[in-house]
């Protein structure tokens, strides 16, 4: 359906999407990212965005920090805090 209209086609062109197959890469890929949900019978529904930045961090905060891996300048602001 999103090529079906004219004004569809010329808007899905300006962000390089041509042909379905274009449209169905792009969405793939955007499932990846979590910002979409397909449905396997060609259709998809946008994610909310605070339900997308919720598992982004709910991800991270599942994850180790990784060892001996420093912020530069980090242990000056630790070093001023302690001081204080």
């Amino acid at each position: 359906p999103h090529f079906t209209a004219e004004s569809h086609r010329r808007a899905l062109a300006q962000v390089g999407i041509q042909v379905p197959a274009d449209l169905q890469k792009t969405l793939r890929s955007m499932e990846r990212l979590g910002l979409v949900d397909l449905d396997g019978q060609g259709r998809f529904t946008l994610r909310a965005a605070f339900h997308r930045l919720l598992d982004v961090c709910i991800d991270a905060a599942r994850k180790p920090e990784p060892n001996n891996q420093s912020v530069p300048g980090a242990d000056a602001i630790k070093t001023q805090e302690a001081q204080s």
